[in-house]
C-alpha cells in the first residue's frame, strides 16, 4: 500500500499505529461474524489513512486475537443484557453473574491487545517509528561499506 509520511518521524500526519506494509491482509478463514466485521473495518481504517511499512504478520495474530476477543465481548454484553448482572442463589442471596467477571477479562485483554497494536492514543505515541532522514543514512552507509554502489 503507497502513503506519505507526515512530520519528521512519524507516517501519515502523525497518525500512528496498525500501519501495513504490502497487500491488505485477507481475514483468516474461521473468523466470522462480529470478528470478522471488526477485522474488515480495522483493516479498512488502516488502508484509509495510508499506514505502511510497520505492520508484520506477527501482528495480524495480535489483530486476529484482537477481533475474537471483541466478537466474546459482544455475545458477553448480549447474555448481561438479557439476564441481567445478578442472579438470586438458592439462599436468596443475591450474587454476580460470573458472566461479569468473564466480561471484565475480555475488556481488559481488549485494552492489552489494542494497546500493542497501536490502536489507542497513547499507544500511538509509544510507538517508536524510525525516522525517514535515519532509514536514508542507514542506507547510503550500507551502500558506502558494502562495496556496492
Amino acid at each position: 500500500m503507497a502513503g506519505t509520511r507526515g512530520p519528521k518521524g512519524t507516517p501519515n500526519g502523525g497518525l500512528r499505529g496498525l500501519v501495513i506494509d504490502g497487500p491488505v491482509p485477507s481475514p483468516p478463514d474461521y473468523l466470522d461474524g462480529d470478528a470478522l466485521d471488526k477485522f474488515k473495518e480495522i483493516i479498512a481504517l488502516a488502508d484509509r489513512h495510508g499506514f505502511i511499512g510497520y505492520f508484520t504478520e506477527f501482528d495480524l495474530t495480535i489483530l486476529v486475537e484482537f477481533c475474537m476477543v471483541h466478537s466474546e465481548i459482544r455475545m458477553m454484553e448480549k447474555f448481561v443484557r438479557e439476564h441481567g448482572f445478578s442472579f438470586q442463589a438458592v439462599n436468596g442471596n443475591y450474587l454476580p453473574r460470573p458472566e461479569t467477571r468473564i466480561l471484565h477479562g475480555l475488556r481488559q485483554r481488549l485494552e492489552s491487545l489494542a494497546k500493542q497494536l497501536g490502536l489507542t492514543p497513547w499507544s500511538r505515541n509509544a510507538i517508536a517509528i524510525p525516522d525517514k532522514d535515519e532509514d536514508d543514512e542507514l542506507e547510503k552507509f550500507e551502500k558506502e561499506h558494502s562495496g556496492g554502489n
